[in-house]
This record gives structure tokens, C-alpha cells and sequence, in this order.
């Protein structure tokens, strides 16, 4: 593959992982679970404060319980994706801030994803599936409630 090819790959591959991205971020704040699920690799690994869950059932079980919350309004952005192929597949990075709007309180939670990830041809999300999925939070900051506009 010549310089030209490797670029091009490369850019495709990034623009698979801002769609990655965009959708975990819509069936996670929309409680999608079927469209979550078909992000995910069948071996897929999750691993956040120290801690791994692996297989889907697992992965899922994380936000099962976080969608049991009943968090009113839920915005995940995520931010300056960057790419890298490797022998097993793409390693992504972004940053991510999320928004709980809560009765009590809105928290925002802010982090990085360095998760690994693999080309998909399955239909309607060709693209990339994640193996290991890595969210890391680097602070929370706890805000007073916010006022619902309609």
C-alpha cells in the first residue's frame, strides 16, 4: 500500500470511529439497547474504575443499570476522536463529557475512551464494533439542578 492508500485508509478509519462514537453516544443517552448491542464485538470487554466486565451480557448489564437510573435527560460529547491501526485493529481515543441532568442535582463527568476496535461489514452499522472498551473518568463535577425549557 503506498502513501496515498495508507492516508485515505486511515482517513476512513476515522471516520468510522466518529460514527462509532456518535452512535454509542445516541443509544447510550437513549436507552437503546439494540442499537448498543450491535456496536459491540461478541467478546467485547468493558472496563472502567479498575474494573473488566466481559461479553455482551456484561457490557450491557453496566448500562441496564445506568438507563434504571432514571436520569431525566443524559448527553454524552465526545470529542477529538484519533486513530491508530495495529495489528489487531484501530486503537481509538477521544475525550468525552457527559451531562446528567438529575432531579437533585446535574453532574457533568468528564474522561477519555481509549478503546480498541474492528472493521464490521455487517448491515445497517458496517463500520467498527468495539473489542475493549475503556472509559476513563478523570473528574466529576457535581452542579445544582437545571431548569427544564419547553
Amino acid at each position: 500500500m503506498n502513501g496515498n492508500d495508507e492516508s485515505a485508509s486511515l482517513a476512513r478509519v476515522e471516520l468510522f470511529a466518529q460514527r462509532f462514537y456518535a452512535r454509542y453516544a445516541e443509544a447510550v443517552d437513549s436507552a437503546d439497547e439494540k442499537a448498543l448491542r450491535s456496536l459491540l464485538a461478541a467478546d467485547v470487554e468493558l472496563t472502567r474504575a479498575g474494573r473488566t466486565d466481559r461479553g455482551i451480557e456484561a457490557f450491557l448489564d453496566v448500562y441496564r443499570t445506568h438507563w434504571a437510573q432514571g436520569i431525566g435527560l443524559c448527553q454524552h460529547q465526545v470529542t477529538n476522536v484519533s486513530v491508530e491501526r495495529d495489528l489487531d485493529g484501530v486503537r481509538a481515543t477521544a475525550y468525552f463529557r457527559a451531562l446528567f441532568f438529575e432531579e437533585a442535582r446535574t453532574r457533568l463527568i468528564v474522561g477519555r475512551y481509549v478503546d480498541d476496535l474492528v472493521e464490521s461489514g455487517d448491515e445497517p452499522h458496517a463500520g467498527l464494533v468495539v473489542t475493549h472498551k475503556r472509559n476513563v473518568v478523570q473528574r466529576i463535577v457535581t452542579l445544582p439542578t437545571a431548569d427544564v425549557i419547553e
